[in-house]
């Protein structure tokens, strides 16, 4: 039903976690600071798992929409 969105919200999560990663990388290696693009990326992982939630929200009420119906 819905799972074009629920996979595109997974993969934008993903692309969130590896910016976290990303963004720790430096201070593990012993550098003072991390560029600020990889901070701003880290907000994809609530923007995913939002999208994520939206379509499960949505897959649930059609089913019940459907179930309805019969």
């Amino acid at each position: 039903m819905t799972t074009w969105l629920l996979r595109g919200g997974v993969a934008v999560f993903g692309v969130g976690l590896l910016f976290v990663l990303l963004t720790f990388l430096p201070f593990l290696l012993g550098r003072a600071n991390a560029p600020t693009a990889f901070a701003v990326g880290t907000m994809l992982c609530p923007l995913g798992f939002g999208i994520a939630l939206v379509a499960l929200v949505r897959d649930a009420r059609q089913a019940r929409r459907t179930q309805r119906q019969r």
